[in-house]
């Protein structure tokens, strides 16, 4: 029976629309959680009007889906419905699901939840039809179901030990607890029939002030938004269920704090925009970040400070990923910030560090002299130091290191650089590669370091490694370590002009990370025949493969931009994700 109601409540969602608002009014408050849909006919039209169905069809992952048998069923199911309504699939939905529906869950953690699903119908003619077409549907299900009118214009359909379905003139409510599903459709049918609103003592989610802080944080007219009432999320002796420790150190860098925030936070929503060209995700986390502990603090930019740097003005520039932390601080706090089985690689790192910087302590001598900000860039690669090219072509990587103590920073990255090299070279020797020559010059008035070949490496498909000889130098505060010479200087050139953009302030980032799909497709169609015959290999026929890589380059070209970022806010935190196509 629960799988008849899920399978009767799919049926009515998928003929619902509503008027503008938020679609949390419909429900009451108390929900552990929530998804909101507003405007799905907008999004669906742009998705016909562009073609992706038929263009996704037509790969050879939508033919081999086309194969599945459980997704032959699912178009048999469609066939029915259109078969039912008379209008196609994308038409009845694109018709009548044009404005909000919105499903709560409400309950306690650990027991079987009860949701509720209410709904607004936009086009009346259409939902009286559909209703007269439930009617042999519950003909089928005499004595598992009964029907009553409990209010002028409202059909209740009572299923035994499972729920009820209400259906108004211009609404739907269904849910599994009785009380708080009555509540809902009791204050939709006093709208409908025009009594006094004064006289409805029903409380939405829409006014709960958790709810109220995540969704003013949410943007402008989502298309779907979501709610967690984190506050409700407790173990069965109150504890969080979130540890307050972690087991990868890299993890806790990364997301500690975000994690953290998030634990703290009685809210978390998320939001997603669809508009003509460009979208973003939005998931957001109400709290003060200065209530944090020193160490889970240090993963967000100082009060007052911007951040992560912004990206340098590289013509070319792939993508790139740009940070602030106060690494030092997380490194001493680690302790109390990750879980006992995960320090003992602390040791190993450090031992490790040791054979590259030798007579350093890493917190003491190399934290100390390091800034807030890395950025590390991909920009295309610079094949001028071989008479050949690389097997594998790769694009050139940079790493933009903010110093706290420039001089002694540089230095000790030339050490770094320079015994690397060195390191390289013996194993150069080894394989009969071309060993590198330390050499330098300047740019800009700046000091490049840089590796060079003493004879041109010649041929095809050369090693990998060819594809770097490194570079360093050093711009104001700013370190530059190179895949290349000229990139490197590309990298000086942006960073002694003045940055047109200075002066705008935004929020401030703890990370960014941005690419560039056509430039991205430019870089990964120099190994076009690797990409190929890596399909080939996976059971691919030739065919198939090449229009494997085709699809993949077309979808990266029509992607102008996607870009992820933690921001900090005075009122939390939000992590955003942002994208713009042709």
């Amino acid at each position: 029976m629960r799988r008849l109601f899920a399978s009767l409540c799919t049926v009515c969602l998928i003929t619902l629309a509503c008027r503008a608002g938020d679609p949390a009014e419909m429900l009451p408050a108390g929900a552990i959680a929530s998804v909101q849909l507003n405007n799905l006919a907008g999004l669906i039209d742009r998705v016909e009007k562009a073609g992706l169905i038929e263009a996704f069809y037509s790969t050879p992952q939508g033919l081999e889906l086309l194969q599945r048998p459980e997704f032959n069923k699912a178009l048999a199911v469609k066939a029915i419905v259109e078969q039912q309504t008379g209008m196609p699939i994308l038409e009845l939905a694109k018709t009548l699901v044009g404005g909000e529906v919105a499903l709560g869950l409400y309950g306690k953690l650990g027991a079987q939840p009860e949701f509720i699903l209410a709904a607004r119908i936009k086009n009346r003619d259409p939902w009286e039809q559909f209703r007269k077409r439930l009617q042999p549907f519950l003909d089928l299900a005499e004595g598992q179901v009964s029907l009553s009118s409990p209010a002028k214009g409202v059909t209740l359909v009572s299923i035994q030990k499972v729920g009820s379905i209400a259906l108004g003139n211009d609404w739907l409510v269904a849910g599994t607890q009785a009380a708080a599903t009555q509540s809902v459709w009791q204050r939709l049918a006093n709208d409908q029939n025009g009594i006094d609103a004064a006289k409805n003592t029903f409380k939405a989610l829409a006014a709960d002030p958790d709810y109220q802080s995540m969704r003013r944080q949410a943007g402008d007219q989502p298309v779907v938004t979501a709610y967690l009432a984190t506050k409700a999320l407790k173990g069965p002796l109150g504890n969080r269920l979130i540890p307050s420790k972690m087991d990868n150190p890299l993890a806790s860098l990364w997301f500690g704090g975000l994690v953290e925030m998030a634990a703290r936070s009685p809210a978390v929503g998320a939001s997603l925009s669809v508009r003509e060209n460009d979208f973003d995700l939005r998931v957001v986390a109400p709290g003060q970040i200065a209530k944090l502990d020193a160490g889970r603090r240090a993963l967000f930019p100082a009060d007052g400070k911007p951040g992560a740097n912004p990206f340098p003005a590289i013509p070319t520039l792939i993508g790139g990923i740009a940070f602030d932390r106060d690494i030092a601080t997380w490194y001493t706090h680690r302790e109390q910030l990750l879980d006992g089985k995960a320090l003992p690689g602390f040791d190993q790192f450090e031992t490790g560090l040791a054979n590259i910087l030798p007579g350093k302590d890493f917190a003491k001598d190399v934290l100390s002299v390091l800034g807030r900000s890395i950025t590390v860039v991909a920009a295309p690669q610079d094949y001028s130091h071989l008479d050949g090219t690389p097997g594998v072509k790769l694009p050139g990587f940079a790493v933009i290191i903010d110093l706290a103590k420039p001089k002694e920073g540089s230095n000790l990255l030339n050490l770094f650089l320079q015994t690397l090299s060195a390191i390289l070279n013996i194993e150069a020797g080894q394989q009969g590669r071309q060993p590198w020559v330390m050499t330098s010059e300047t740019h800009q008035g700046v000091q490049v370091t840089f590796a060079d070949y003493l004879n041109k490496p010649k041929g095809k498909d050369l090693p990998v490694v060819n594809n770097f000889t490194p570079a360093a130098a050093l711009v104001g505060d700013k370190y530059l370590l190179c895949s290349s010479k000229g990139l490197c200087k590309q990298l000086i050139d942006a960073y002694t002009k003045p940055n047109p953009d200075a002066g705008n302030r935004q929020p401030a980032k703890a990370e960014d990370w941005a690419v560039s799909g056509p430039r991205l497709a430019d870089a990964l169609m120099l190994n076009r025949g690797l990409l190929e015959a890596g399909g080939i290999k996976n059971g691919r026929t030739e065919q198939q493969a090449k229009e494997e890589v085709q699809v993949l380059e077309n979808a990266l070209r029509k992607v102008e931009k996607v870009r992820l970022g933690s921001l900090s806010h005075p009122w939390g935190i939000e992590v955003r994700l942002e994208g713009n196509w042709k």
